[in-house]
């Protein structure tokens, strides 16, 4: 914080979700004023960071990326899947991806000022940056989505301060703080923290932008706490994504295809499948087809290389995961549950829970979540819908309840707006 670490009078333990009596960590929580120490060093560092000229950030940028090429990074990995339960082979692709996230960011640098033309003349586009950007990230991927903020952040001009997640703070500190290092001293800082250090952090006078990854209660909040000093606010939510399956396809090639994609990390993807949509004459052999798929699933611990899918994060997402189940059950739908425990005798020391597909259409059940949009973080729970269609472009369905990121860094002048690109 504010270009070196420091402690303060309230710490944390991070567990393991798959073990709940593993200590992964601590951190230290930051008060509103280690809050305001940092906001202020960013302010301070950001003039001249902004004034160094687009060519020397990007230039710093491609420095510390070849700097996390040259370091193992495989340690960070292991920490990351400890706190937030993702596969190990999830999280070194995650980890993995900090440099490329450097590299890109510093190659889709603008100038700062182009020239354009119009039919009555020509005219100037002028990029500035906002000054302090605060990052509020998730704990579902909490290193990429920190690093696709950050790295674009830092190269249209901005200072940053992250606020990660109390759930999977670890891996992601350390990253920006190795990063930081390499960094004007204050231009990056994190503060760990629940609620209170984050809204000290988007109520801030000196913070203009604040780019939000999470649910929607909380983006609710973040839109509340910046209204009162007119900040710019960058929501990324979840979504109640569909997957539409044509008539012409493999039922069993595309059932693999949208269980795994439903089911990465637990299901806890705002972009995961949540309902699918298949034409009737398909219905019995997706279903069978995904069935066979789930019951092929090994739910266990993320460091288990024949895990394939890990616990859920958290307390509270086991308790709504399994008020969905239980909710689809109590009105009448078939509801499948598969998956196999790796390892049975260890499964009530952990947050696991056994995937469930509902099968029976929708429109004889009730949904088993009446309203899940605005979420970012899902569940692992599915449902299906059938009914009748005479057009391939509006196949009837069997709908199974299977339970995205870019931020603009640049305040604009005219009516033009810059989004440096990030990976899909």
């Amino acid at each position: 914080m504010a270009g070196r670490s420091r402690g303060a009078t309230a710490e944390h333990q991070v567990r393991d979700p798959g073990r709940f009596d593993d200590v992964v960590g601590t951190v230290t929580f930051a008060s509103a004023r280690d809050v305001d120490e940092a906001v202020r060093a960013a302010a301070s560092a950001q003039k001249g960071w902004a004034a160094s000229g687009v060519e020397s950030r990007a230039a710093a940028l491609l420095s510390a990326a070849r700097l996390f090429e040259g370091l193992d990074l495989d340690g960070l990995a292991t920490t990351l899947t400890r706190e937030n339960a993702s596969l190990l082979a999830v999280s070194r692709r995650e980890i993995g991806m900090v440099p490329r996230m450097l590299r890109l960011a510093a190659a889709h640098a603008s100038t700062g000022e182009e020239p354009s033309w119009r039919a009555e003349g020509a005219h100037r586009v002028r990029r500035t940056p906002f000054g302090v950007v605060a990052c509020i990230v998730p704990w579902n991927a909490p290193v990429i989505l920190a690093m696709q903020k950050v790295s674009s952040a830092l190269v249209a001009g901005n200072a940053v301060v992250v606020k990660p997640s109390p759930y999977a703070p670890l891996a992601v500190s350390a990253v920006l703080r190795a990063l930081a290092h390499s960094l004007p001293p204050g231009l990056l800082s994190v503060v760990n923290g629940e609620g209170e250090t984050g809204a000290a952090l988007t109520r801030h006078l000196l913070v203009r932008k604040v780019s939000f990854t999470g649910g929607d209660e909380i983006g609710r909040e973040v839109l509340r706490q910046a209204a009162d000093t007119f900040t710019c606010v960058q929501l990324e939510l979840g979504g109640n994504d569909p997957a539409i399956v044509l008539d012409d396809v493999d039922a069993a090639t595309v059932a693999d295809a949208i269980v795994a994609q439903a089911f990465r990390r637990a299901g806890q993807v705002c972009y995961a499948i949540k309902r699918v949509y298949v034409p009737r004459s398909l219905g019995s052999s997706f279903i069978e087809a995904a069935v066979a798929v789930v019951d092929g699933i090994r739910v266990g611990h993320g460091l288990d290389e024949l895990t394939t899918m890990g616990p859920v994060n958290n307390a509270r997402q086991f308790a709504r995961i399994t008020s969905l189940r239980d909710r689809a059950r109590m009105s009448g739908a078939t509801v499948h549950v598969g998956g196999a425990p790796r390892d049975p005798a260890g499964w009530d020391s952990g947050y696991f829970i056994r995937l469930a597909l509902v099968l029976t259409p929708i429109h004889r059940a009730r949904s088993c979540s009446a309203n899940s949009s605005a979420r970012s973080c899902r569940s692992s729970c599915t449902r299906t819908r059938t009914k009748r269609s005479n057009s391939r472009t509006t196949p009837s369905t069997d709908c199974v309840r299977l339970s995205g990121r870019r931020m603009k860094n640049a305040r604009v002048r005219s009516q033009s707006r810059w989004t440096p690109g990030s990976p899909s």
